[in-house]
């Protein structure tokens, strides 16, 4: 049974109490019969896990009874219950890439394993190099680092494991909009196998096979795995087993991926994550024991909870501070000392060394003595000048409309229901309004719907008070609108082109840059170099770098210097800081902030919490594509907007504010 936002009804106050009792009565009940099961607790054990779960009964009382379900019965059913595992070949696709890997076992070919640097990736990663291992395949890992890769399969990874004579890659957590770069990899000689779990685009990439449940021609019955729990389904193709019977084996991983990428922890991933949590409480991975124990909770019960907010953290910090190869080798490691020492990693600077040295862009900047040096300094030496890890802005002082959505709809191309159904709100100038939900309910489709890059069936789009609805690009452009797309290699650069040629490529048709249809190359060349110096775009020819060629963190930066430098009315910046380090992140953000200063318009759609809270003066929470709620970030707290994110809460969203 599936219950919905909108079906909720008003509090009923003795239910929550009634049901309240009943789901501690069957806890109490289910936590003796561990107790009793396991080596004796001590008495401050049980106390602890007790109190833990005490708290958890109300939280999950108040949700069942906020969306209607008051019967005790009916509760705790759908509390116990378990939905089964589909089977994985039911994933299009499956059979080929399971054939593919087999072949390549069987003749000692390497398989290459290309993840990515968040949690999702890096468990995903570990998951499927480890089942690979015990089948006896040679397997080598490949991340991308954030600030020098960028988001996903490039073609310089690809040239670089092809220049290693290894012909088989594997994708978790990622490919899925790699067309070009599958292209590349043909070329090559090399055969790509695509895991992923993101929106496909209307032209799949040319692999070996494809797998992804969101695919529109997927047969598989669940549609909600992460880039680890696609994985988990391809580990037991593999296999030939069952899903459940790996659960014992690697339910830990395809959970804290599952809970980290903010996936809804119902149908599958529901019993991916109850039998990962119990896994992870008593994991015999040393990794993950060090970072339990780093964290505070070797011992104690793990919930989704603490994936989220203590254990999700930590991996995450390594891909965007150092390396996601750190939490790699943490997640992997099966030595106690070193497990404990990779936990102590990202502090391990600060705690360990006597002294450091600091290079920048190729050049020695100094050496400290630890003892006598701050965070903050070291902070300042590496990128060059302060970095504040909060972003400092002045209270909003909101003007007139510049955009009002009225009743906006936008189809899905994945299933026959509306991606977005029946939104309205206003941005005004002088303020940053975001968008904030769980990847997958309808943010992607609305920017697409508002931009002009995808048709909407229903509603009005006013800017400036002229209606835009069925405006074509170049006219919202023309009229102050600027985007920052969520997908740069597709609606954001043309990567063949040199960076002076994307830097006007919008603007090129402008007196500026031409004259009686000839293009001005002097002067967009020196347009281009002052954006490269103004956002410190590091290209390694200046102005005619080939784009395909820089980091994914710098193409991000021309993106965001060619739609800033337009001067628009309304900047519409989709995850803005993807692929930046702490002190472009922080650029990135008072550069928003000095937008709305200047009295512009600002529409942030964001999934990293921090971002949303601290750089927004409003947020709209978006859920199954419906606004669900307007919060003030300064009073909200994290836990709440999370209750409205997952759909337990709801209010009304006025039009006019």
């Amino acid at each position: 049974m599936t219950y919905r936002a909108w079906e909720l009804k008003p509090l009923d106050r003795a239910a929550l109490k009634k049901l309240t009792q009943a789901i501690a009565e069957q806890a109490v009940e289910e936590l003796e019969q561990q107790a009793m099961e396991e080596e004796p607790w001590s008495d401050a054990k049980y106390s602890s896990v007790l109190s833990a779960q005490q708290k958890e009964n109300a939280l999950l009382a108040g949700i069942l009874t906020a969306r209607g379900i008051t019967d005790p019965a009916e509760a705790l059913t759908l509390l116990a219950g378990e939905e089964d595992l589909s089977d994985p070949f039911l994933l299009t696709d499956m059979q080929k890439a399971c054939e593919r890997i087999w072949q390549a076992i069987d003749n000692g070919e390497t398989i290459v394993v290309f993840g990515d640097y968040d949690v999702d990736g890096v468990t995903a990663t570990a998951l499927l190099y480890q089942h690979l291992k015990g089948m006896g395949a040679t397997v080598k890992c490949m991340l991308p680092s954030r600030e020098g890769d960028g988001y996903g399969l490039s073609r310089n990874a690809i040239q670089s494991i092809h220049d290693k004579g290894y012909q088989l890659i594997v994708t978790v957590d990622n490919g899925i909009s790699a067309v070009e770069e599958a292209e590349f990899a043909a070329e090559l000689g090399i055969d790509l196998i695509i895991t992923d779990h993101h929106l496909p685009p209307e032209t799949l990439p040319k692999a070996v096979a494809v797998v992804d449940p969101r695919r529109l021609d997927d047969t598989s019955p669940f549609k909600g795995l992460c880039g680890a729990g696609v994985a988990f389904k391809l580990c037991a193709a593999l296999d030939g087993c069952p899903p459940e019977e790996m659960l014992d084996y690697c339910g830990d991983l395809a959970a804290v991926g599952t809970v980290a990428d903010v996936m809804p922890l119902t149908g599958e991933n529901r019993t991916l994550v109850k039998s990962g949590l119990r896994q992870l409480q008593n994991t015999d991975r040393p990794g993950l024991e060090a970072l339990l124990e780093e964290v505070g909770l070797a011992g104690k019960p793990v919930t989704a909870e603490n994936i989220s907010y203590a254990i999700a953290p930590r991996i995450n910090a390594a891909g965007r501070m150092d390396s996601a190869v750190t939490a790699l080798q943490l997640v992997l490691c099966e030595d106690p000392d070193r497990a404990e020492e990779l936990a102590h990693k990202l502090n391990e600077i600060m705690e360990v060394a006597d002294r450091c040295t600091i290079l920048r862009k190729g050049k020695y900047i100094g050496t400290v003595n630890i003892s006598e040096t701050s965070k903050e300094e070291l902070s300042r030496m590496m990128v060059g000048r302060n970095v504040s890890f909060s972003v400092n802005k002045k209270p909003s002082k909101p003007g007139d409309t510049v955009l009002k959505v009225e009743h906006m709809t936008v189809p899905s191309k994945v299933h026959g229901n509306n991606a977005v159904k029946d939104v309205s709100f206003n941005v005004r100038k002088g303020e940053i309004v975001c968008i904030a939900g769980i990847d997958g309910n309808g943010q992607s489709e609305f920017v697409q719907g508002l931009t002009g890059l995808e048709k909407v069936s229903g509603g009005k789009i006013l800017f400036n008070g002229q209606d835009i609805t069925k405006a074509s690009i170049r006219d919202r452009s023309k009229m102050g609108m600027s985007h920052i797309p969520e997908d740069r290699h597709k609606h954001g650069l043309v990567l063949d082109y040199s960076i002076e040629q994307n830097m006007v490529l919008q603007r090129y048709w402008q007196p500026e840059f031409e004259s009686f249809g000839f293009i001005k190359s002097k002067a967009v060349r020196e347009y281009a170099e002052r954006l490269i110096e103004q956002y410190d775009v590091r290209s390694g020819q200046g102005p005619v770098t080939i784009t395909r060629s820089m980091s994914g963190g710098n193409q991000q930066k021309a993106i965001i210097a060619r739609e800033i430098d337009k001067d628009p009315d309304l900047l519409v910046a989709v995850q803005p800081t993807r692929g930046l380090d702490v002190g472009a992140i922080e650029y990135i953000h008072s550069q928003l902030v000095a937008q709305r200063d200047k009295g512009k318009a600002v529409l942030l759609v964001s999934l990293e919490l921090d971002e949303v809270m601290d750089v927004s003066d409003r947020i709209l929470v978006m859920y199954e594509g419906e606004l669900v709620g307007q919060l003030d970030p300064k009073t909200v707290s994290v836990e709440e907007l999370g209750l409205y994110m997952a759909g337990a809460k709801r209010d009304p969203v006025p039009e006019e504010v």
